[in-house]
């Protein structure tokens, strides 16, 4: 059952769609270290026959990594169905129910990689320091703006940066006039899942705080994973009433490798 709750497991997930997936076959004790980029300096900013610092030498841009480290962190469903149910089901009980439970367990992930806490779970983006910052009260073109800038002033702007925010908030910014009251453009364009908005794709998700939104490139944002999803069908869970278990079980964790990728708006009204 392993492959198919795998594709299942992809399927349900929003953002790990665009998420770097670091693979490890081991797990035990070690934590994993993933390169982060923390500071680079200027580079040189002229052109010369011969450097005047000192011979042969010229000022260069010099790239600060440290370590961030992902450790293995167990995330499991369990359910169980009657030989009553598996016997009237079309399709299969068993397959259905183990696509339900790869669907709970990528709504956690995606929560994790959002807003997990670092406390008995992962820490994702939000709260993760040096990630940008906007106040997002009445927010508007300026706020939206200024998280794009966020990104661009730690060189990290790219074509892969995206929106990802709540339904409701989605819902505010498609209804929320780009310029003035009179604007017929809207700041979200396009349906409240998938829409755009100034020039970048935009995402609506119930995982996500509410009243929040991210902007980045969440290939910045790495999820480990130890193993694949794994689904176990005990057909003796209860022998005697005819009880089927059905557990799932994953093993991951979120590093955000580069923390001036992503920008957090805040407080949103």
């Amino acid at each position: 059952h392993h492959a198919k709750a795998r594709i299942a497991l992809i399927r349900f997930l929003k953002v790990v769609d665009h998420a770097a997936v670091l693979v490890s076959k081991d797990a035990d004790d070690e934590p994993l270290n993933i390169p982060s980029a923390t500071h680079i300096t200027e580079p040189c900013q002229n052109l010369v026959p011969q450097c005047p610092c000192a011979p042969g030498k010229c000022p260069h841009a010099v790239c600060v990594y440290s370590p961030r480290y992902v450790r293995p962190n167990n995330l499991g469903a369990y359910t169980e169905v009657t030989r009553q149910l598996m016997l009237q089901s079309t399709p299969d009980a068993d397959s259905f129910v183990m696509g339900d439970l790869a669907a709970q367990l990528a709504v956690a992930i995606d929560a994790a990689i959002f807003a997990g806490t670092g406390t008995e779970q992962p820490q994702g983006i939000i709260g993760t320091a040096s990630v940008g910052a906007v106040t997002g009260t009445t927010l508007g073109l300026a706020g939206l703006i200024e998280a794009q800038t966020d990104v661009a002033g730690a060189n990290a702007l790219t074509a892969n940066c995206r929106y990802v925010t709540t339904p409701a908030v989605a819902g505010l910014l498609s209804q929320r006039a780009r310029i003035a009251s009179t604007d017929s453009k809207t700041l979200w364009q396009g349906n409240i899942l998938d829409g755009v908005v100034e020039g970048y794709q935009a995402h609506s998700s119930n995982n996500i705080t509410a009243a929040t939104c991210i902007f980045g490139d969440f290939s910045q944002a790495i999820l480990a994973e130890w193993g694949v999803l794994e689904v176990d069908v005990n057909p003796y869970a209860n022998f005697t009433a005819g009880i089927t278990g059905i557990r799932a079980f994953y093993t991951c964790d979120v590093g955000v490798r580069v923390p001036g990728a992503f920008s957090v708006i805040g407080t949103i009204t």
